[in-house]
């Protein structure tokens, strides 16, 4: 289970489900969060609680899983300015907006240069989204004290003509 805006998400072979409907027999139907997209997937359990069984699986996903990590490999770097970058599989993200469940929507440092990578952030436990960059990451070091920081390619020194 993953915290949603309303109601937890059902998370079923690396898929994710908002609830839809609480039938009369206590059994939930739960459609395939990206139902607005035209994935028409749909999972009946017994109860609100998944554990307690799978009933039945309708039609087949036409997206891939979403990629959904612990927050073990996730970082924040300081900036100088009001917030910070988070930095994930070596690429870095700003923060774009804070949705009303407590979720953070982050897009690619890169984005004025065309990256359409975003990705969301649950109670800084999940981070899942579209990462498919057009770039290369970004250089970033771990300091000693466990921070880290973004360091740029230094220019190649030329001394002047005198």
């Amino acid at each position: 289970m993953i915290p949603g805006r309303k109601h937890a998400r059902l998370m079923f072979h690396g898929y994710t489900f908002k609830r839809y409907q609480v039938l009369v027999n206590g059994h939930v139907r739960w459609r395939c969060s990206k139902w607005h997209m035209g994935c028409r997937v749909s999972v009946k359990t017994n109860t609100e609680d998944p554990r307690a069984g799978i009933l039945l699986i309708e039609n087949i996903h036409n997206h891939e899983r979403p990629t959904l990590v612990r927050n073990n490999e996730v970082y924040f770097l300081a900036t100088k300015k009001k917030y910070p970058l988070l930095l994930f599989d070596k690429y870095t993200f700003k923060r774009q907006s804070i949705l009303t469940s407590g979720g953070v929507i982050w897009y690619c440092s890169n984005r004025h240069y065309g990256c359409k990578a975003q990705v969301k952030s649950i109670q800084d436990s999940y981070v899942f989204g579209k990462i498919e960059h057009n770039h290369d990451p970004p250089r970033c070091t771990q300091l000693s004290n466990g921070t880290w920081i973004r360091t740029r390619k230094m220019k190649k020194y030329k001394p002047r003509k005198l």
